[in-house]
């Protein structure tokens, strides 16, 4: 999905950031991770948030935000896939669950009839509540995680230069859709070392940068690693440090946080 379509459908962080689920997070919604749309973040949020539908309680938000700050998902649609079930959805979809939780569990079917109350919880579910249940975590079951696998997959193209020229190349991703094989001397860690011993810079006093597998390598010879926040889960991961996104001005905002001196 475009990430400019995207922008528009997802609800606006400044606003969430306002809003009552949010506030018992204190602090750990600042993360840049939980606001910027990168691949991973996205996806896999979907795939929870579709998941998190099928709870039949209503608990969407909280829920939502709890699995996005645990595994570092993007808030907003993680959030915003829970806005799939709504007043005009949510009987067809626990209808679905129910018929589900019927054929798996071979009960007959009796008549149903879903109502967005907690009279309806605790009267109108006793006759129907195992296969209404089983229903509802088959279908999330199946749903949620089916989606979110089209996240990134492993970088299988360096491997096999690895497998096929062992020590004496280096290979990198400089963009998803550019595999980088050169001398082994011949890369971005490489550089950082040579720059660090001309000019006699200790590499603690060094920061660097990036955003692709390519700029992992010069993070292990710097005192400071920042990753972006559009980065994948690989780079972040190598990075002490993690900023906005590039659409977000992440470079600025790393150099201001975590570079220039405070006064």
């Amino acid at each position: 999905m475009p990430r400019r379509l995207l922008k528009r459908l997802i609800p606006d962080p400044h606003t969430l950031r306002e809003r009552w689920f949010l506030r018992p997070f204190g602090a750990r919604i600042i993360d840049p991770h939980l606001w910027t749309l990168h691949r991973r973040g996205v996806t896999h949020a979907f795939g929870a948030g579709l998941a998190i539908c099928f709870v039949p309680l209503p608990v969407h938000l909280i829920l939502a935000t709890s699995v996005a700050v645990i595994w570092r998902l993007n808030i907003p649609v993680i959030c915003g896939t829970t806005f799939l079930l709504n007043p005009f959805t949510a009987v067809p979809a626990y209808y679905l669950a129910y018929r589900v939780g019927a054929a798996l569990l071979h009960v007959p079917r009796q008549h149903f009839r879903f109502v967005p109350s907690w009279h309806w919880f605790g009267h109108s579910l006793a006759p129907v509540w195992q296969p209404f249940i089983a229903g509802c975590v088959i279908c999330a079951l199946l749903a949620g995680p089916a989606l979110a696998q089209t996240g990134p997959a492993p970088n299988a193209a360096a491997s096999a230069a690895h497998d096929r020229f062992g020590d004496d190349v280096a290979a990198a991703r400089s963009q998803p859709y550019y595999l980088d094989v050169t001398h082994p001397e011949a890369n971005k860690g490489a550089v950082a070392r040579y720059l660090s011993a001309k000019y006699e810079i200790a590499p603690q006093a060094i920061a660097t940068i990036g955003d692709m597998p390519n700029d992992v390598l010069m993070f292990a010879h710097s005192g400071l690693s920042i990753a972006m926040g559009n980065a994948s889960l690989e780079v972040q991961r190598a990075a002490r440090r993690i900023t906005a996104s590039n659409e977000e001005e992440g470079f600025a905002s790393a150099v201001d946080r975590f570079i220039l001196p405070r006064g």
